[in-house]
């Protein structure tokens, strides 16, 4: 295990930091649009833009991979996100701020890629769920922190903006002075959905409505929070506590749906995320600004059932597949997901207005209820899962498709 994680300390070292930033700049952004009067349709599509400049840097990042090498790819983007932060701060305009979005999910994507592919090609079939866990443990840990990092003092002041960008610039160093082996170029080959959604609708439908909710909330949770008369270091610490709870209860999750059955464990999730969806909405509403425990508890198993419902949905989908189909698979996966994500924040802003801060968590609800209502009707009319390509469960981040080939039941 330790030889593991000294083969690529350098490349989490780089990872950790870019999620410290990445996680204080997207709760950065959406509050401080809010302070700054932004609509809820103008916050809705500065997250969409983010969303689906992540799906194109995906694509953009392995081509300049294969041109100029990941350092090199690495540092330029890096340098955009560090200069995109500063431009936030020094140009406050609803426009500009949606283009830059774009151009930001493009480069954190692109970021992700290098060091994700960079990873996969150090790992192997016998250490690549462990690489993998620690990967997991990293992203979690570093949004978390960079939760920690928003001040109420400082939102409305250009400093938070510089530490995203000095974050930025600092994560390249360890990236730069490792000597570790570079990553070469993959070849992503698109996989036929149908096959997939033939053989379980739920996963296909489960990962791009699941999507709309991540995104959602990922978007707005901030706002709801600040919108119910909570300080910007409550939202940001409510935030923080859905992430520790999606990093404690991830892999028990997981075990129980190796052990028993995966559609069941869905249906467990959604159910959970539902009952502490109903129970936030109504202690935030009887708290009316005040901050505590229980709500810090419910917001932890809130996160715990809500985030690993993307990773049950990727293994219910690769329990069909054999290995030799798997990674062509997890980029189809990966485009789904970040449609989905895509129209997560503005179907939010639409909840929103029509019901104001409550239309969140209305939104939450009604997606988990369609999710619940589909995996009972393939639970009783469903193919039923083939013991031949039936694997465990892996815990999936949702970032790239580069790091799904690390996925223990793909080929080497």
């Amino acid at each position: 295990m330790f030889s593991t994680i000294n083969s690529i300390l350098s490349l989490l070292l780089s990872f950790a930091i870019l999620s410290i930033g990445h996680g204080l700049n997207n709760n950065l952004i959406n509050i401080r649009g809010l302070l700054e009067n932004y609509s809820e349709i103008t916050l809705g599509l500065m997250n969409s833009f983010y969303f689906l400049g992540f799906i194109i840097g995906v694509k953009i990042a392995i081509k300049y991979i294969d041109r100029v090498g990941p350092v090199r790819t690495f540092a330029a983007l890096i340098s955009v996100i560090s200069t995109i932060s500063l431009i936030h701060a020094m140009i406050i305009n609803p426009i500009i701020w949606i283009i830059l979005r774009l151009i930001y999910g493009i480069c954190i994507a692109g970021a992700y890629v290098v060091i994700e592919s960079w990873i996969n090609i150090l790992s192997k079939k016998e250490n690549r769920g462990r690489i993998l866990s620690i990967y997991m443990i990293v992203n979690f840990s570093g949004l978390f922190l960079g939760q920690i990092l928003i001040n109420q003092n400082l939102i409305e002041d250009f400093i938070l903006f510089a530490i995203v960008s000095i974050l930025a610039s600092i994560s390249i160093v360890p990236l730069i002075l490792s000597k570790v082996k570079q990553p070469e170029a993959q070849e992503y080959q698109p996989f036929k959905i149908k096959n997939l959604y033939k053989n379980s609708p739920l996963s296909i439908i489960g990962i791009l409505i699941n999507a709309i909710s991540a995104a959602a909330f990922w978007s707005f949770s901030a706002i709801y929070m600040l919108q119910s008369g909570f300080t910007v270091e409550n939202a940001a610490f409510f935030f923080a506590m859905t992430l520790i709870g999606a990093l404690i209860f991830q892999w028990p999750i997981g075990y129980i749906s190796d052990k028993f059955n995966r559609r069941i464990s869905i249906i467990l999730c959604s159910f959970v995320t539902i009952i502490t969806s109903i129970s936030l909405l109504i202690l935030i509403n009887i708290l009316e600004s005040e901050f505590s425990y229980l709500l810090i508890f419910i917001a932890l198993i809130f996160g715990g059932f809500s985030y690993p419902l993307y990773s049950l949905f990727i293994s219910l989908a690769n329990d069909f597949l054999d290995a030799g189909s798997f990674v062509k698979a997890s980029s189809s996966l990966l485009i789904i997901n970040g449609i989905g994500a895509i129209f997560g924040p503005l179907l939010a802003a639409i909840f929103i207005f029509f019901f104001h801060e409550s239309g969140l968590f209305f939104l939450i609800i009604i997606i988990n209820i369609l999710i619940i209502l589909i995996a009972i009707n393939e639970l009783r009319y469903g193919k039923k899962i083939p013991e031949a390509t039936s694997d465990n469960f892996v815990a999936t981040p949702k970032q790239t498709s580069a790091l799904l080939n690390m996925d223990p039941r793909s080929e080497e």
